[in-house]
Parts: structure tokens; C-alpha cells; sequence
């Protein structure tokens, strides 16, 4: 056999593996990212909580936790967090709403969906007051 007809069949034996193990390998990968969403998740809440026990008061906005918000100066004991830990792997900002509740919109970054682009949800673990 000549060289161009072995790399030509290396290039079809090639092309074919890819074809069956690219759509695992990236499966897998969406797979880790949504775990790593949901560890994410907890220094978030715990710099909530943070928040809670120094001004008595639940966040209005996730932003709270990096700048003090008017008017808690004398009792915010931040910034809790970093900006960068705000985002999930997909690179879409943590939502907070009522305070408590954080959630994440998936791969997609919008509300709804299925699969890697489902929706996690997670409480801090206090009751709205």
C-alpha cells in the first residue's frame, strides 16, 4: 500500500472513532459541570448566611455579599465572596430571590429547560422573614 491510501484509511478509521466517542466524552463533561454548579452553590450560601448573622437582614441582590449596601456600613463585615464566584462553569451569574433561595438557570443561562440546560435550585436553609 502507498502512504496516501494508509492515511486515508487511518483518516476514515479516525473520523469514525470520533463520531462514537465524541457525543460520551461531551456528555460526561455537561455532566460535570452541573455537579460543579451545585458546588458552587455552597460557599454562596454560606456567605449568606454570613450576611444574615452580621446585619440581621437577608440580601436583596447577590452583589450584596462583594458591596455593602446603603445604609448596613456599621454591620456588614464583607465582602464575603469574590465576583468570580457568582458565576457557574457556564460563566452565567447565580440568581438570589427573596433572600434565600439561589438558583441557577443551567447551561443555557435562562429559566426552564431540560437536561444540561434544567434549572438547580437550592435553599439556604432559612425561612423567609
Amino acid at each position: 500500500m502507498r502512504a496516501k491510501e494508509i492515511l486515508t484509511i487511518i483518516l476514515v478509521i479516525s473520523l469514525t472513532l470520533f463520531y462514537f466517542i465524541a457525543p460520551r466524552f461531551f456528555a460526561g463533561k455537561e455532566v460535570s459541570r452541573t455537579q460543579a454548579a451545585l458546588h458552587k452553590m455552597a460557599p454562596i450560601k454560606a456567605a449568606i448566611n454570613a450576611f444574615i448573622l452580621n446585619t440581621g437582614k437577608l440580601p436583596n441582590r447577590l452583589d450584596d455579599l462583594i458591596d455593602c449596601p446603603e445604609g448596613l456600613e456599621n454591620s456588614w463585615a464583607g465582602p464575603y465572596l469574590k465576583e468570580s464566584q457568582l458565576h457557574d462553569p457556564w460563566e452565567n451569574k447565580y440568581i438570589l430571590e427573596y433572600g434565600y433561595r439561589l438558583q441557577n438557570p443551567g447551561a443555557d443561562g435562562i429559566k426552564g429547560g431540560d437536561g444540561k440546560n434544567a434549572d438547580l435550585e437550592s435553599f439556604t436553609g432559612l425561612i423567609k422573614q
